[in-house]
C-alpha cells in the first residue's frame, strides 16, 4: 500500500480490502485529502497533489 511520499491519482483511486478506496477533504490542516479504505483499516493523508504525507492502520 501507500507509503510516505507515495503519489496516489486522485482520479482513479487505488483498492483496498478488494475494493476502490474514497476520497474525503481532510479535516486537520496538515494535510488536504483522506483516502480512506471501505473497511476503515487504513487511511492514507495527502497534500492537493495526491502525494502522500502520512499513513494511519485501523
Amino acid at each position: 500500500m501507500a507509503r510516505k511520499g507515495d503519489q496516489i491519482d486522485l482520479y482513479d483511486l487505488p483498492e483496498h480490502c478488494g475494493q476502490p478506496m474514497t476520497a474525503w477533504d481532510s479535516r486537520d490542516s496538515s494535510s488536504r485529502y483522506d483516502i480512506v479504505c471501505a473497511e476503515y483499516d487504513f487511511t492514507a493523508h495527502t497534500d492537493h497533489d495526491g502525494n502522500v504525507l502520512r499513513t494511519e492502520k485501523g
